[in-house]
């Protein structure tokens, strides 16, 4: 028979398993609860995030920065997004050729660092922001399809701050030369690139189609928000940035184009006369609009472009060089020469300032040139203190992701989806066009906006894709079907929204 002891003992090595159980059993449940809460919160976290970085990136200091860093971290940990199978085929070689290719430039650095037998580490700096383009685009994958659209609001803000600041700024001055941190002439391009992004937002309406009062404010806030940017960077004198305009502008008429026209076709029904001439008078009312503005900008910065003529007869008849076209010129002349001396790996970035400064002390260019940072060029700037591997690079950032959403552009059918592969191909469409004429990609917040703004949009890109994919079985494979689908998708939660809406009036 067994002694007391022995029972006692037993009991107690019962109690404390039990006691074990229960913790377990209580840690197992709360591990679980975090395991929900995490994956069902991470993307409007992420989305409330990506909503404040136009605005904070131009205003605040570090936040362009720390924005992609943060975003970045996080798409460490959710790289698997850009080779999950939840993607489809169409998307995902895209999307990792695009991660790979953000790594040439800083390859490209490290390789001019090697060849030319130095370690000099703030020139892998900016070059290091391209290569976490794969992280923060596998981060933006996770913002997931339900409330992307509100990302608009985000590109609005940032327009009107942007452009606000600016008209302020310059109000009864010639021309500021620095806005917050950086040169004025970057901060008005970004500028008025958020507002051809919130133009493309007008196809991407938020607000209920039965309440047209709601969709006419909506509406005027955009186009506020453009004329804002627009004359932000009209007030600001960059001619640069001007150059995107008609680009830019004939991209947003391609976008918008479409805006209800086969959206009435597809529905059908005693109702698609007038929704077509409603479209075509809107679309009518946009151009007019679009047009006024433009003009208006043309002729307050018609001195302005008068005088970039002048300076570039000055240059070509007299050899004149103290003008900002001249000088322009004249350092491009300077760059080419360094890529001749050195094609593959280039000078190095520290060795631009040295450099110039040598070929004006041997007369080799003028001396106004003399202690000038940077080309004027992001193309030739990559050449000459990377190479051609790093002009290579360089190129394949700005095409690669313009010609992927250009495709997409190419064969959407409706509003939403061109508006939404528009806004694909608009920021390395800018800071390609900017950067004829201006280095944008020598200063930290320029270079994460564009790597930012890059991926997000991809993101955004995908994410319409995924959902085209995922209607395929039911609406066919043809290329047609293939954005009927996403229509459909799109139509179906608008019209979950509204049912919702009229549920709630008429409760049975």
């Amino acid at each position: 028979m067994t002694s007391d002891p022995a029972r006692a003992a037993d009991a107690r090595e019962r109690t404390s398993r039990s006691a074990a159980d229960r913790y377990e059993g209580k840690r197992g449940r709360h591990t679980s609860t975090i395991g929900r809460i995490v994956p069902q919160t991470l993307p409007i976290i992420l989305l409330v995030l990506a909503t404040l970085y136009p605005a904070a990136s131009l205003n605040i200091p570090g936040a362009a920065n720390g924005g992609l860093f943060l975003f970045s971290l996080i798409g460490l940990f959710s790289l698997p997004m850009l080779v999950s199978k939840d993607i489809g085929s169409l998307t995902r070689p895209s999307l990792l050729h695009i991660a790979i290719l953000g790594c040439l430039p800083f390859t490209a650095a490290v390789a001019s660092e090697l060849a030319r037998g130095q370690w000099v580490p703030r020139n892998l700096d900016l070059p290091l922001r391209f290569a976490l383009l794969g992280p923060c685009m596998a981060c933006a994958c996770r913002l997931g399809a339900k409330h992307v659209r509100h990302l608009q609001w985000g590109l609005i803000a940032g327009a009107i701050a942007g452009g606000s600041r600016e008209i302020y700024l310059n109000y009864g001055v010639d021309r500021v030369a620095q806005i917050g941190l950086i040169n004025t002439i970057p901060y008005s391009d970004i500028a008025l690139m958020f507002g051809f992004l919130s133009l493309l937002t007008l196809g991407w309406t938020l607000a209920d189609q039965r309440r047209p009062w709601l969709v006419f404010v909506e509406n005027t806030l955009k186009l506020l928000a453009f004329a804002l940017a627009l004359g932000g960077s009209i007030a600001s004198g960059s001619r640069g940035g001007w150059l995107t305009i008609p680009f830019l502008g004939l991209l947003c008429w391609y976008a918008l184009a479409a805006l209800g026209s086969r959206d009435a076709e597809h529905q059908g029904g005693s109702g698609t006369h007038a929704s077509s001439t409603y479209a075509r008078v809107q679309r009518a009312g946009l151009a007019a609009a679009i047009l006024a503005l433009i003009a208006l900008g043309v002729w307050h910065a018609w001195p302005r472009l008068t005088e970039a003529f002048s300076n570039i007869a000055v240059f070509l008849h007299y050899d004149h060089f103290d003008t900002p076209v001249g000088i322009r010129f004249e350092v491009w002349h300077a760059s080419v020469m360094m890529f001749a001396a050195h094609p593959l790996f280039g000078i190095g970035t520290d060795q631009f300032i040295p450099v110039l400064n040598e070929m004006v002390h041997a007369r080799r260019v003028p001396d106004v040139l003399l202690g000038l940072p940077h080309s004027h060029n992001d193309m030739l700037f990559a050449l000459s203190t990377a190479g051609a591997f790093g002009g290579l690079g360089l190129l394949c950032l700005y095409l690669v992701p313009f010609a992927t959403c250009l495709r997409w552009l190419l064969d959407a059918r409706f509003r939403q989806v061109r508006c939404v592969m528009a806004m694909g191909v608009v920021t390395p469409l800018s800071y390609l066009i900017f950067g004829l004429t201006e280095t944008m990609f020598i200063i930290s917040m320029e270079t994460a906006i564009f790597v930012f703004m890059t991926a997000v949009f991809l993101a955004v890109a995908r994410t319409t894709m995924t959902a085209t994919l995922e209607k395929i079985a039911h609406s066919g494979s043809d290329r047609e079907g293939r954005f009927t689908a996403v229509q459909a998708y799109h139509d179906s939660d608008a019209a979950h929204d509204a049912g919702a809406v009229e549920s709630s009036r008429h409760p049975r």
